[in-house]
C-alpha cells in the first residue's frame, strides 16, 4: 500500500514498547486524500491482525500472560527507579492487560498521559528545568508514575 513500518523513533529504530511509526513511502504524485485513504486501510488491517493475535495469546496459557501483565502493573505501581526502556516494555504489557480486562483500575487515557509525562524533557521540566543525571531522571520517572496511578 506504499507505507513502511518502523520503530517508534523512525528509520533504524526498534519498536520499543510495541509502538510503531507508519510512514508513507510514496509522496510524489499522490494526493493527501489518497494517502489518508491508504493509511486508513493499513491501520484497519493492523488492528484486525492485532485483535486476532490477542485472541491467540489469550488462549495460549492465559495464566502465564496474566502473571506477566499483573507483575508489570505492580512494577509501575511500586518501582522507585525505572528507565525509559523498562517503562516502554512495561507500558506494552499493562496496555495489553487493560485490553484483555485484566487491569481495570487504570484507563488507556491515563496510561497514555503517563507515557507523555515520563519523556525525558517532561521530567526535566517537572524538575524545574535543571539538568539531571540519568539515574535522577529514572527516579523522577518512577515518582511520576506512582503519583499518576495513585
Amino acid at each position: 500500500l506504499g507505507f513502511i513500518i518502523r520503530g517508534m523513533y523512525g528509520e533504524g529504530s526498534q519498536p520499543e514498547g510495541c509502538l510503531y511509526q507508519i510512514s508513507n513511502r510514496i509522496t510524489m504524485g499522490v494526493t493527501e486524500e489518497d494517502t489518508i485513504k491508504r493509511l486508513e486501510e493499513i491501520v484497519t488491517q493492523i488492528c484486525e491482525k492485532e485483535r486476532k493475535a490477542r485472541e491467540i495469546i489469550k488462549s495460549d496459557n492465559f495464566s502465564v500472560l496474566a502473571d506477566r501483565v499483573c507483575r508489570a502493573y505492580g512494577v509501575l505501581k511500586y518501582a522507585r527507579v525505572i528507565s525509559s526502556k523498562e517503562f516502554l516494555k512495561i507500558f506494552a504489557d499493562v496496555r495489553l492487560g487493560i485490553s484483555l480486562g485484566l487491569i481495570k483500575d487504570i484507563t488507556y487515557e491515563t496510561l497514555g498521559e503517563i507515557m507523555i509525562g515520563v519523556l525525558p524533557a517532561n521530567l526535566i521540566l517537572r524538575n524545574g528545568g535543571k539538568v539531571i543525571s540519568d539515574f535522577e531522571r529514572d527516579v523522577l520517572r518512577a515518582d511520576y508514575i506512582r503519583e499518576s496511578i495513585g
